[in-house]
């Protein structure tokens, strides 16, 4: 990452930056003394000055847009103009540490995720963070947030790389996940469907869809009986066990009965299913047999 003069410049904590499609990867740098657009080339320009760090909070209210805390102590949050870069209007004045963990506005909660934890509060920021979720396939700390393809479903990316997906409107983790590598900050594209990452000082691209690397043996989900209908299953998953979805999966078989496919697709969780007819009369032995294309 680097100036308009290739100065190479240090990245910022992820809490400082968010990454959206209509402008680039947004964050403040210190040795650019403002808030700053940096392209996906790694070249950054100074948008607006600031005199220290702020954080950014992705608000659902509004599409596309983000509040901005005012970090000094933490007490204060405003609607936030990411195009001119400047504060709007004030939306929550306390004491010191009274807006810091806010990472979303909701259109009824403000929302914070520490772990695997998904906590809210009340809009007028009352009271004590209380948990609503709890998720799994998670990595440890605060997530950089950042908007999907889904109204309502936000991307957690944490800084071990792993990747989760939360349902703001259900409150419930949303099928899916990624690991994308050790980041300093990382964040979703849904112009793009990839990951922008900052990585040892470099903004560094992920591909969403997972690289196939295992293939399951199939197995029947019941017993084969003779006469009946089994449903048999694979699952294909990347080098790091996460699910590959919408990947064709080939089906062929040897001995008594017969499938009903000869392709299907994996889901969201990466299996994909088939279905065993065997014979009335004896079952013999079968073999069946899949294999991944792509």
């Amino acid at each position: 990452m680097t100036d308009a003069l290739g100065t190479v410049l240090l990245p910022e904590n992820q809490q400082f930056a968010f990454y959206d499609d209509a402008l680039g990867l947004c964050s403040y740098n210190a040795t650019l003394d403002g808030y700053c657009i940096i392209q996906l080339d790694g070249r950054a320009y100074l948008r607006s000055n600031a005199a220290r760090a702020n954080r950014f909070v992705v608000d659902l209210q509004r599409p596309g847009e983000y509040l901005v805390h005012e970090s000094l102590d933490e007490g204060m949050l405003y609607l936030f103009d990411k195009r001119a870069g400047v504060f709007g209007a004030l939306l929550l004045s306390g004491g010191t540490n009274f807006v810091r963990d806010i990472q979303a506005r909701a259109l009824d909660r403000y929302l914070n995720v520490l772990n695997n934890a998904v906590r809210f509060k009340p809009l007028d920021n009352s009271g004590s963070w209380t948990t609503e979720a709890t998720l799994s396939g998670t990595g440890s700390g605060y997530p950089a947030v950042s908007r999907t393809r889904i109204d309502g479903v936000l991307c957690l990316v944490y800084t071990d790389g792993q990747v989760v997906y939360y349902n703001v409107n259900a409150k419930a983790q949303h099928a899916g996940g990624a690991a994308i590598g050790a980041n300093s900050g990382a964040w979703y594209s849904p112009k793009h469907d990839v990951f922008i990452a900052l990585v040892a000082n470099q903004v560094k691209i992920f591909a969403n869809a997972v690289r196939p690397a295992a293939l399951s043996n199939p197995v029947a989900e019941t017993p084969l009986t003779k006469g009946k209908v089994s449903r048999v299953k694979v699952r294909l998953t990347g080098a790091d066990g996460e699910a590959c979805a919408n990947e064709l999966i080939g089906w062929s078989m040897a001995g008594a009965g017969s499938l009903a496919n000869n392709q299907s697709t994996t889901d969201a969780d990466g299996w994909s299913y088939n279905d065993y007819r065997a014979p009335v009369i004896g079952l013999g032995s079968a073999t069946i047999n899949a294999e991944a294309r792509f």
